[in-house]
């Protein structure tokens, strides 16, 4: 396995708290169903990537309001490497109720930054709503125009995936996995220049489903927000590798957090064959053909809902 990119996911310094869950509130009331107290601990003093993932307590979720269009803004970027970025974040909305509008002017509630150190991070989901208008919600710090689609597909869903809420998957609260403290700690150092303190916040530190108010999945090693875990970083020999797409576990739960509206039944419109309108009972026929007439224009093919209603031996 090459050695993997190393994303951040950006948590906000103490003082910040208060507003960030009045805006988590604001944007959406549902962000407070999974209510609980703050922990007798209060809040992560540190702030930035070095921060716990408590660092805000979490007495509420981070999610926009469903049907949102969220406006971006790319700050530099070649026109290849904005298409690209453009093409892979509207993966998210393929599958959930979520949109991103590409803006040339701000406000954008996603400002991206393209300063090329080495280095991709982004602010999880309202947390966005709380940054300085001046300061990028998140980094693109590899892109190039050579950069192979299986990398710009990886970033950017990933760090788009923070940008509507969602945490890394080894952190979250039924992750089970095994590190080699030591070796993750020094291969950290070496590669990306990360404290202690920062593999503590990045890595090892997981979030708790009661305390922090977290609703994941079972833990899934081949989700777009699970990044490489190379041969010895885990004491047992678990491994993880490229993750370049949506998993399946991915689309259902993005789609749960950001539910499309219902069907109206406004918009439904039903017709029977019966073969005995355009034959004899008596009569056996080859072809048993009718033509059924729908009103409601459509721009592309309908999803059709088929069924037997009975038979007449």
């Amino acid at each position: 396995m090459s050695q993997p990119h190393a994303c951040a996911q950006l948590f906000l310094p103490a003082e910040d708290s208060e507003r960030a869950i009045r805006a988590a509130l604001t944007e959406n009331p549902k962000n407070a169903t999974y209510f609980s107290a703050p922990t007798p601990d209060g809040v992560a003093a540190d702030a930035g990537m070095g921060g716990a993932p408590m660092a805000l307590a979490l007495s509420v979720r981070k999610m926009w309001a469903a049907g949102r269009t969220l406006r971006v803004s790319l700050r530099g970027g070649s026109e290849i490497v904005r298409s690209k970025v453009k093409q892979f974040a509207a993966t998210w909305s393929q599958h959930a109720n979520i949109h991103f509008e590409f803006v040339a002017q701000e406000p954008a509630e996603i400002r991206v930054g393209f300063e090329m150190n080495g280095r991709s991070w982004s602010y999880v989901g309202t947390d966005c709503l709380t940054i300085a208008a001046a300061d990028p919600t998140m980094n693109l710090g590899w892109f190039t125009d050579v950069t192979p689609d299986d990398e710009f597909s990886r970033t950017t869903i990933h760090e788009f995936g923070h940008a509507i809420g969602c945490i890394h998957e080894h952190q979250q609260p039924n992750a089970r996995i095994n590190w080699d403290r030591n070796f993750v700690y020094n291969y950290y150092a070496v590669n990306s220049g990360w404290s202690r303190a920062q593999v503590d916040s990045q890595v090892f530190a997981q979030y708790d489903a009661v305390r922090d108010n977290i609703q994941s999945t079972v833990f899934d090693g081949t989700s777009i927000m699970e990044y490489p875990i190379p041969p010895g970083f885990t004491t047992d020999g678990f491994t993880v590798g490229w993750n370049n797409h949506l998993s399946a576990n991915d689309i259902q739960f993005i789609g749960t957090m950001y539910p499309f509206p219902p069907t109206s039944l406004t918009s439904l419109e039903t017709g029977s064959f019966n073969t005995m309108s355009i034959r004899s009972w008596d009569r056996p026929a080859n072809e048993n053909v009718g033509t059924i007439n729908f009103t409601i224009p459509r721009p592309s093919p309908p999803t059709l809902l088929l069924g037997i209603n009975w038979f007449d031996m």
